[in-house]
């Protein structure tokens, strides 16, 4: 089953919940500590032009929709814990090897932003596909909006 991205605002919206102490909305939980993940490095030059602001989160999204990383943007080079399925329960938490990254925009009060990721290619050892690759290491060269 696909997850629109209007489903995704829905249930953003419905299920924001305040930040410890930050007094700000936060997107709906994502999976972490699953066991398994991919780092990817989110340098702020790969921003530029695009309507990004500190305070919003940028969230990692499955094929089916499971937030399974997030991150605040605060301006700055951050880096985005990418989490995999835990294969110790039955339901499908995080990426499995294969599935396409995507990245989403998540600001309080506005919907979601849908990015494509443009990844570089300059380290051997850097992954360069948008496919989940356990213990991969990814660098994002530039975003732009997701057509």
């Amino acid at each position: 089953m696909r997850c629109s991205l209007g489903y995704v605002w829905a249930l953003v919206s419905t299920l924001g919940v305040l930040g410890a102490g930050m007094g700000r909305a936060q997107p709906v939980s994502c999976a972490s500590r699953t066991g398994q993940n991919a780092t990817l490095l989110l340098p702020a030059e790969a921003f530029q032009g695009l309507d990004i602001r500190p305070g919003d989160f940028l969230l990692a999204y499955t094929p089916e929709g499971r937030c399974a990383g997030k991150v605040r943007w605060e301006g700055h080079n951050a880096v985005l814990t990418l989490w995999a399925d835990d294969p110790m329960t039955p339901d499908k938490e995080g990426f499995a090897i294969g599935d396409r990254l995507r990245l989403v925009r998540w600001r309080p009060g506005e919907r979601p932003l849908s990015l494509h990721l443009i990844l570089a290619t300059e380290r051997a050892y850097w992954i360069s596909v948008d496919r989940y690759v356990p213990d991969g290491i990814y660098r994002v060269r530039h975003v732009v909006p997701d057509s």
